[in-house]
Order: C-alpha cells, then structure tokens, then sequence
C-alpha cells in the first residue's frame, strides 16, 4: 500500500483522537464532579439543623414563660393574699412582679420570633427537600448519559490507539519522523489534499511534476507553500 496511503489513515486516526480524547477528559471530570450535589444537600441539611434549632430556642422560652408565669401567680397570692402586711415586703414583692412582667414580655416577644423563624425555616426546608429531589432525578439521568459516553469514547480510543501503533509499525522511521514534525508544527494536520494543482490547505499552486508524483502516489511529495505531504482527494 502506497506510504501516502498509510500516513492519511493516520492523520485520519489521529484527528479523531485530538477531537475526542479532550471530550473524554471532560466527561471523566463531570463524572467525578459532585459539587452542585454536595452544595445543594448540604443546604438541605443546614436548613434542617437550623429549623432543629430554632424549635430547640421555641421550646426554650415557653419553658421559660411558664415558669415566669408560675412564679408572678405565685407573687400576686402573695402580694394580694393578705398574708403579707409589712410595708417593706409588700414594695419588694411589687417590684419583683413588675420585674417578673417586663421578663415575660421580653420572653413572649422571643417566643413569637422563635416561631415565626420556625414556619419560615420549616417551609424554605421544604421546598429545598424537593428540589434537591428534582435536582437527584435529573442528576441521575445525566449521569447515565454521561457514563454512557465515557464508555463509548473509552472503547472508541482504545480501538483508534490500538489501529495507530498498528500503522505506524508499518511505516519507516523517516516517513514517521516527517509525519510527527508537521503534526507538531501544522497544528495536528500533517497532510492536505490536492485539488487540481492547488494545495488546498494555502492555495497555492503546485507544479505539474509536483503533480503528478502526487497523483503516482509512490513517494511522499510536500507544498511549497505550508510544507504539508499532499495526497489527491
């Protein structure tokens, strides 16, 4: 098979290895990439451990009211019952109550906060549970697709890799040693059709002995002008 024949399966080869191998790269990264899932489950639980808290702090103070409570009924029997008659006492025992009062407003304000945070946080936690469940089904469905193709372009390079050290055994070592050199330096693309007489790649011109050792096929004939290894189209 003539050498020209050989280095376009090559390049052929080749190319679809430059285009596909970064798409592989890039679908093993989404792959391995689980930050969205992370962020959005960890808002879920930060809503869940705020919501906990925030009904501990509830809890809190209508424990605290009530013993606020239980303690200005047990001023009022006092200060009210008769019992008392000492001037200095019965002062003590007004103020304390109206200490007891101002606490018990402060504590009710905390507790309507406490429970108005609460109904918030209890419904932001509730449409963040369902959408990190919407998020999940989509997340799985992509990741089906995407381990899919990770497959499919896994098995499609190993197959291109194993057919390009298959060809280039069959090449000589000056043939390779152009061939890498354009590859390194056009870019990936080491050869480029003739049309006519014209160099597709530069457009330029090529003369007709040029030509026609092109259109024979039997030895490597490279453009004037951008250097490639031209082979008819």
């Amino acid at each position: 098979m003539p050498v020209v024949t050989l280095l376009r399966r090559l390049q052929s080869i080749d190319l679809e290895w430059d285009e596909k191998a970064p798409i592989f790269q890039r679908v093993r990264q989404q792959l391995g990439d689980q930050s969205e899932l992370l962020s959005k489950r960890g808002k879920v639980e930060e809503l869940a451990a705020r919501l906990e808290r925030t009904r501990g702090d509830l809890q809190d103070a209508e424990l605290r009211l009530g013993s606020l409570q239980a303690k200005s009924k047990q001023v009022d029997q006092e200060l009210y019952g008769g019992k008392v008659t000492s001037s200095r006492e019965l002062e003590n025992l007004q103020q304390e109550r109206e200490m007891l009062r101002r606490r018990m407003s402060e504590t009710e304000d905390e507790a309507l906060s406490a429970m108005a945070l609460a109904e918030e946080l209890a419904q932001q936690s509730a449409e963040s549970t369902q959408e990190l469940a919407r998020f999940e089904t989509a997340y799985e469905h992509e990741r089906d697709q995407l381990t899919h193709e990770y497959r499919e372009l896994g098995r499609r390079l190993q197959q291109l890799q194993a057919d390009r050290e298959a060809l280039r055994e069959t090449l000589g070592s000056k043939e390779l040693g152009l061939y890498d050199e354009l590859r390194r330096l056009k870019s990936g693309q080491a050869l480029s059709a003739l049309l006519g007489s014209t160099c597709a790649t530069c457009r330029v011109t090529v003369s007709s002995n040029k030509s026609e050792m092109v259109r024979r096929g039997d030895s490597i004939v490279v453009c004037d002008g951008c250097g490639r290894i031209l082979y008819i189209a």
